[in-house]
């Protein structure tokens, strides 16, 4: 008995339709942008969970331990009890510490993601401009470009009427919530954008 394999039907495809494709294809890949990159933001909510997590098992075998050394004796409750305030001190401080960096991890995250939408749009301007003078278009002059302004993040407003009023960048930190380098990083781009 002879043992015959048929040959899949993809195979028989030609080098023209290999091009066409291909061409296809590259298009595709030249027409979307990649997406954003969520791993920073995925691996800080892991880690943020995982502590949350040890903390609540620690509590957990912490209070098991407790009731059996409330079987022992007084002196030990009173020694147990000393110590169960310290870790239950110790929890809230760390939950503290734990809201705080969440909340400067989400500022961060959103001015990124202000910036990601800015630069999206420069290259969109670049692009038509860039296909513009490639036609024999004459560009259009700054006028014209400063007619149609984007739009402004009411935070970055509240900043610059911070910096117009004469307040320094670390008052301006203070009165917006936001760290240093990132007002002056808006203060930059308002002076690039003039």
């Amino acid at each position: 008995m002879q043992d015959t394999k048929e040959q899949p039907s993809h195979t028989n495809t030609t080098k023209e339709e290999l091009k066409a494709a291909t061409q296809v294809y590259s298009n595709d890949i030249n027409n979307t942008s990649p997406p954003p990159d969520n791993t920073k933001s995925n691996t800080i909510l892991i880690v943020l969970i995982s502590m949350l997590l040890m903390m609540m098992s620690a509590r957990f075998l912490f209070r098991r331990k407790l009731k059996k050394l409330e079987q022992k004796g007084p002196e030990t409750l009173n020694r147990q009890k000393l110590i169960r305030d310290d870790i239950d001190q110790l929890i809230v401080n760390l939950q503290d510490i734990s809201r705080e960096n969440i909340a400067k991890l989400d500022n961060k995250i959103r001015v990124l993601n202000q910036l990601v939408i800015e630069a999206d749009m420069k290259v969109k301007e670049l692009t038509l401009l860039l296909k513009t003078t490639q036609n024999g278009a004459i560009s259009p002059t700054k006028t014209e470009r400063n007619s149609n302004p984007r739009p402004i993040n009411p935070l970055h407003e509240k900043v610059f009427k911070c910096a117009d009023n004469g307040m320094d960048v670390i008052t301006i930190c203070s009165e917006t919530g936001l760290e240093k380098g990132e007002v002056e990083l808006i203060l930059s781009m308002r002076q690039l954008n003039q």
